[in-house]
């Protein structure tokens, strides 16, 4: 028995934890792949070198925030000058209308011209209603909040200016000492929290506006205040949701994935991020963590309470521990990865610039060339033909057209007519394509080197395909992602 030899692979193992058998793929790179740079670089060169990316690193996370400052400084601008114009008729409430006593007192004057007996009542002294009292209140403080986060932006920006400043030093290595005296004096005073501060205080001042708002229509007219009241809750209700739909995704996915089925689905994250959210977050993980019963119980349940609720530094830290979860499955398929090469082949293939770098990435990975047309290129139903080879990848990256018509001259036409197998696009966001994707490269592991334990692995695999329903799942009674030359 022989078969088709795959090319040019990186050496890797693929391990079925059910099966508990390891098979290597061989690299038939050249050694230049493989090796590092021999080329040696002066101390200060190195200082020097990391001195450079430290530095872009800083002034990215600082035009980042200055961006952000500016963003809630026209904001801040805008919105002060909305709440001036209201104040300006509703503070008339708290003072005694002019008009309304001149006219008083002509009334006066005229019953005693009419009759010199009259004697007019003490005028009883003017008190403001309460709720004038209560919208002016709310809306001066909504007022001040905003000019308050205005301030706190420009002391900021200030900050972050001395921050970025450059000194005189005369080696690399005391520029990078200095800036990590900066950096740690920057949280250390926690710069970072006043900045996340800056939008909560003027979010909190157009939420009491909104109130005085919805204050001033009820004391008007019952259907002006419907109407205020069902935009406002509208508007209110998508802040509060997007609010806390972080804390929710993030706890809950944290605390249902396990390492036993990290390949089950491909998880995704929250994109409503803000600091809100996130002080929320923090706040509710502290909280659970003062409930350690609970935890236990869920714990003896199977689920990672405990990482669920000890929350990472940032919103970055929390992305990246959803990615390199998927790095830690027994097949090393790097999903995220894959799905991002996935994108950008379909989007960027047309560019003859980035073909080379495709090609490339592509033979570096260290899966099989089937696994890589199917997975990343999808091509499923040309894999059930064929035993494809890594010139088959880059072939089609450099004319996909050309590709597909040589395929079908020499499979036949029928190969675009026959069955494939219903995954839905793209594969990696779906349970059904990521066990594919597990099974199909494991598939070929195993064949790399037939004995008699990998036949007997690839029995029981086959026989596992079959236990986790995915015939019927894919719409196909049999798949065969390998073939061979008896």
């Amino acid at each position: 028995m022989s078969k088709v030899a795959p090319a040019s692979l990186e050496e890797s193992s693929y391990r079925d934890p059910r099966l508990k058998t390891v098979q290597p793929f061989k690299s038939s790179l050249p050694p230049s792949r493989k090796g590092a740079s021999n080329k040696s670089y002066t101390i200060e060169e190195s200082w020097d070198a990391l001195h450079r990316v430290v530095d872009k690193y800083d002034d990215d996370t600082v035009k980042d925030w200055k961006e952000d400052i500016d963003t809630l400084l026209v904001f801040a601008g805008l919105f002060s000058a909305v709440v001036t114009a209201f104040l300006i008729e509703s503070y008339k409430w708290l003072q005694e209308d002019t008009g309304e006593a001149t006219v008083s007192l002509l009334k006066q004057v005229s019953q005693q011209l009419r009759d010199p007996q009259f004697a007019p009542a003490e005028p009883e002294a003017f008190r403001p209603s309460t709720s004038s009292i209560r919208i002016n209140c709310l809306w001066f403080l909504s007022l001040i909040l905003a000019l308050v986060s205005g301030l706190l932006g420009i002391l900021c920006k200030q900050w972050l200016r001395e921050h970025r400043r450059d000194a005189a030093t005369r080696t690399s290595a005391g520029a990078l000492a200095l800036r990590q005296l900066r950096r740690d004096s920057l949280e250390r005073w926690h710069v970072q929290e006043f900045i996340a501060t800056t939008p909560i205080l003027l979010e909190l001042a157009l939420l009491i506006f909104f109130v005085g708002l919805l204050d001033l229509a009820w004391t008007r007219h019952f259907a002006l205040f419907v109407v205020c009241m069902i935009a406002i809750g509208l508007g209110a209700g998508m802040y509060i949701i997007t609010t806390f739909l972080p804390l929710i995704a993030t706890i809950y996915t944290d605390m249902t994935q396990s390492d036993d089925d990290v390949m089950s689905s491909f998880r995704f994250i929250c994109p409503y991020k803000s600091p809100q959210a996130w002080a929320v977050y923090r706040f509710t993980c502290m909280l659970l963590r003062q409930l350690p019963f609970v935890g236990s119980l869920l714990v003896k349940r199977g689920y990672s309470w405990w990482t669920a609720v000890t929350p990472p530094r940032d919103w970055s830290s929390s992305d990246m521990r959803v990615l390199t979860s998927y790095h830690r499955n027994p097949f090393d398929l790097k999903v995220y990865e894959l799905r991002a090469l996935d994108w950008a082949t379909l989007m960027l293939q047309e560019r003859p610039s980035i073909v080379l770098h495709f090609q490339n990435i592509l033979q570096s990975l260290s899966l099989h060339p089937s696994v890589i047309m199917t997975g990343v290129l999808n091509y499923w139903a040309l894999a059930m033909w064929e035993d494809l080879t890594l010139s088959d990848v880059q072939e089609e990256l450099r004319d996909m057209t050309k590709f597909q018509r040589t395929k079908q001259q020499g499979l036949g036409w029928y190969t675009l007519f026959s069955r494939a197998p219903s995954i839905p696009d793209p594969i990696l966001h779906s349970p059904v394509g990521m066990k594919m994707m597990m099974f199909h490269n494991y598939w070929h592991s195993l064949v790399e080197q037939i004995n008699i334990t990998t036949v007997h692995d690839l029995n029981r695999s086959i026989s596992q395909f079959q236990v986790e329903g995915l015939p019927k799942a894919i719409n196909l009674r049999f798949f065969c992602s390998i073939s061979y030359c008896c």
